[in-house]
């Protein structure tokens, strides 16, 4: 066990993270066959890993290394991102309604029309690389408008869909 770690000692479960890598096409028709089953990906390293168009809805990814990850149009609505490392990530048009991004890193992350509505962000500090794409998301949290302010950015924010 990692030292490091905070909470949840949960381990990644490995065909969990096989089938991610394989992709969307594998990725959903294991899901078909396995309804009702979450992924656990906590801890995982999935740097760079194309998980566009995804359906991760309710995943387990506490502590996944997310760095550079393609999750363009991701669903990742209600799923567990508390520490994870989304430096860098493609999260474009990803649907993160209900999400826990507790101490998840935001920093550079690509945030057009990325859906936050009930979001749980309790770092802003890991929003201030992207505030020039907030005025595109929808959603937003007293968390990110203040990351913006801290920014100086100034828009009028977009009430949910």
């Amino acid at each position: 066990m990692d030292p490091g770690r905070k909470g949840d000692w949960s381990v990644a479960n490995r065909e969990h993270v096989a089938l991610v890598k394989k992709g969307n096409v594998t990725l959903r028709a294991w899901q078909l066959a396995n309804p009702g089953i979450q992924l656990n990906l906590s801890y995982a390293d999935l740097a760079g890993v194309n998980m566009g168009w995804m359906i991760l809805s309710g995943a387990n990814l506490r502590g996944t290394d997310l760095r550079r990850a393609f999750l363009c149009a991701a669903r990742l609505n209600g799923a567990n991102l508390k520490d994870a490392n989304l430096a860098g990530a493609d999260l474009e048009a990803a649907d993160l309604i209900g999400a826990d991004l507790t101490e998840a890193d935001l920093s550079g992350a690509s945030l057009y029309e990325t859906t936050f509505s009930k979001t749980t962000l309790d770092q802003p500090a890991t929003m201030w690389a992207t505030c020039k794409e907030l005025e595109t998301c929808w959603g937003l949290n007293p968390s990110i408008l203040v990351a913006a302010i801290a920014c100086g950015y100034q828009t009028n924010f977009q009430k949910e869909k």
